[in-house]
């Protein structure tokens, strides 16, 4: 049992996950009074005493915590589906430890849920995790990106999609690059682009026979596929798209039929272009049908994976504690493995006195 010196209290805004998480690891409950959440995964059920609860995740920028609301059902069958469409909540209920089957998982026990009804999740501050870059920032680097380009049909044809007044200029800098596992915020996929782009120019000069303005455009185009599979609304999560199509088919789809409303565009860029974003994902037990086989869908490949892996560490990082060695406590779903999270020590000089050169 808990004292009441052990409790940690939060009103409105003030409480962060990641504050959560931390007193919960110091033996301290906390309870939370109108404090305000993003949501995703809410559903309900039926329990075996057949009341209804529901379960979700609540979150904030710092990240994601489990809930459960075991009485949900004294809200009422028509107020309840309300709440489970809304995307932010008000919430009283006690943070505590919870033990099953060997785990200990931090979990929200909710004691009553309200809408937020209009509330802008985007103009609560420190609410929703966005990138760092404002997204003027991002479109002006976008713009200036697409700038450089040379080919005459690929620079049209970027422009037209994600130039100054492209079509899909708006929802690709708000968009997630992935749901949980990399870039998974708000800008986060013109993040991942951004880096791939940079990483790739430097590449460029390493290998130049590579074609610049085909690696440039099949990095822009390569996950355009994901502004049809996931939502662009305040916290990423799967589109109804993307319950039927992975964001390779949708992109290839989507990049097709932008193709085709540039008349007369080159069959040969076309091929290209299209082989990239087919490729990216390097191999077809990871979602690819073809594997990369020119040199500029190989540079694309590694540059993505590179970015989604290094992003990968943060994300961790950020949902996990690490042990006295600095490793993630829990196995990353992706890699099957605990990665190193923290940074190692590298000496700068030798421990003894005694070594000459």
């Amino acid at each position: 049992m808990t004292s009441s010196a052990d409790h940690v209290t939060s009103n409105g805004r003030g409480l962060w996950v990641e504050t959560i998480r931390r007193d919960l690891l110091a033996g301290q409950q906390v309870k939370l009074s109108g404090t305000l959440f993003l949501v995703r995964r809410a559903r309900q059920d039926v329990g075996q005493n057949s009341g209804l609860y529901v379960k979700c995740e609540l979150g904030d920028q710092t990240g994601w915590i489990e809930a459960v609301w075991w009485d949900a059902g004294k809200l009422g069958h028509e107020a309840l589906e309300g709440l489970l469409a809304t995307p932010v909540w008000t919430v009283d209920g006690t943070a505590s430890v919870n033990r099953y089957g060997g785990r200990e998982t931090p979990q929200i026990r909710i004691e009553m849920a309200r809408a937020a009804t209009g509330t802008d999740p985007l103009e609560v501050p420190g609410l929703v995790r966005r990138s760092a870059s404002s997204e003027e920032e991002l479109g002006e680097w976008l713009s200036e990106t697409i700038d450089r380009i040379e080919n005459v049909p690929i620079s049209r044809l970027l422009k037209d999609t994600l130039g100054r007044d492209g079509l899909w200029r708006t929802q690709y800098l708000r968009a997630p690059a992935a749901v949980h596992y990399h870039h998974a915020y708000v800008g986060g996929l013109a993040d991942h682009v951004r880096d791939m782009v940079s990483a790739g120019e430097s590449c460029l000069v390493t290998f130049p026979r590579a074609n610049s303005d085909l690696i440039l455009a099949g990095i822009l185009f390569h996950d355009v596929g994901k502004l049809d599979t996931f939502s662009t609304a305040s916290s990423p999560q799967i589109a109804r798209t993307g319950r039927y199509l992975d964001h390779i088919t949708a992109g290839i789809s989507r990049l097709s039929l932008a193709m085709d409303a540039c008349p007369g565009f080159p069959i040969q860029i076309r091929e290209h272009l299209l082989h990239i974003v087919a490729s990216h994902h390097g191999q077809k037990e990871y979602g690819s049908p073809v594997l990369p086989a020119t040199r500029e869908a190989i540079v694309v490949n590694h540059l993505d994976r590179l970015s989604s892996l290094l992003s990968h560490f943060d994300e961790w990082g950020r949902q996990n504690s690490v042990d006295q060695f600095g490793w993630s406590i829990e196995t990353s779903p992706w890699l099957k493995i605990t990665l190193a999270i923290s940074s190692p020590d590298i000496p700068d000089s030798f421990d003894g006195d005694d070594f000459e050169l």
